[in-house]
């Protein structure tokens, strides 16, 4: 394990990295035998140091996490971080929160895992993820046996969105953390997801904070918490509206 965050790596002016940060991960990764998770948080890191760790990634079979949350990569890492997937069949969490992928980054990203992935945890939270990328996440969810956690906080999906992962989400029997908070989803979609997800066993924690849904979701999210406690099966936690609910203990 290798905890880089917060160096300033991405910066020009960085002793520790600037301009040649880029090919030193790949060289780093490239010749690596034993690193299996990486953090690169908080480093400045651009498009095109994320293309050097993208090249290196097809090659690499022992990382199994990459945090690069916090960073200034952009639209032109969805597609090169795609290529690489195509390719890796080891990495299994993918953080990419707070980057600026946009609408085209994240579908470029999306459209590769939702059919080759063997993500576990991924993690687009501000990331311009859309409708247009909720729509491929329902295809990887609904494909994939491996995919544990889905945080997707703050980004741009309405309630159609919602829609198109609703149910693939509720038959999932992998998924237990789904974080869908601070979206413009709205009430009406939100009540439907909690339909679907009656007879879900799988979800632990779920976050559905801030999504334009007010107070009517309330009745029907307190329903399905005591519905799950009464099967035996609990949620660990439960966040909506500006509530966390611990219902048995907080991860």
């Amino acid at each position: 394990t290798l905890d880089l965050s917060n160096n300033g790596l991405g910066y020009k002016g960085s002793i520790l990295g600037g301009s040649n940060i880029g090919p030193a991960i790949q060289l780093l990764l490239s010749r690596s035998e034993s690193l299996i998770s990486l953090n690169l948080s908080r480093n400045r890191l651009s498009d095109r140091d994320g293309r050097y760790i993208a090249e290196a990634l097809k090659t690499n079979t022992i990382l199994s996490h990459l945090n690069l949350e916090k960073n200034e990569l952009g639209v032109l890492f969805g597609p090169d971080m795609a290529a690489a997937l195509q390719e890796n069949r080891d990495l299994k969490t993918l953080l990419l929160g707070w980057n600026r992928l946009e609408s085209s980054g994240t579908s470029s990203l999306l459209s590769e895992m939702r059919t080759s992935s063997t993500i576990e945890t991924v993690d687009l939270s501000w990331t311009g993820v859309t409708d247009e990328g909720a729509k491929m996440l329902a295809e990887m969810i609904s494909g994939s046996q491996l995919l544990k956690s889905v945080v997707l906080s703050h980004n741009a999906i309405t309630g159609e969105g919602l829609k198109l992962m609703s149910k693939p989400i509720a038959a999932s029997k992998s998924i237990t953390h789904f974080d869908i908070s601070h979206n413009n989803i709205g009430g009406k979609a939100a009540r439907a997801f909690l339909v679907d997800m009656h007879d879900n066993w799988t979800v632990e924690v779920l976050d559905l904070r801030s999504i334009k849904a007010g107070a009517e979701i309330q009745p029907d999210m307190k329903s399905y918490i005591k519905h799950r406690g009464s099967k035996g099966q609990p949620l660990t936690a439960v966040s909506y509206t500006h509530l966390t609910l611990p219902t048995k203990r907080i991860v």
